[in-house]
């Protein structure tokens, strides 16, 4: 299967990760890192930040959303 050409150019992405399991979600938010600059999204358009556990990610997102 084939995809058409992403153009990220103008995306913003945010990665809440969490601080918990640090080894598995450090290789998870490498492979998005690495994902999203083959898509054309800059590194200055991507904000990455942590929270404890899951159970705080859902209020991050949120405010990460609201943020604008």
């Amino acid at each position: 299967m084939s995809f058409d050409v992403v153009d990220g150019k103008d995306v913003r992405v945010g990665i809440i990760r969490t601080r918990w399991n640090e080894k598995h979600v450090s290789n998870l938010v490498e492979g998005c890192k690495k994902a999203l600059k083959e898509c054309g999204v800059k590194d200055e358009n991507v904000f990455e930040t942590s929270v404890p556990g899951c159970f705080e990610l859902p209020l991050a997102a949120r405010f990460l959303a609201l943020s604008g």
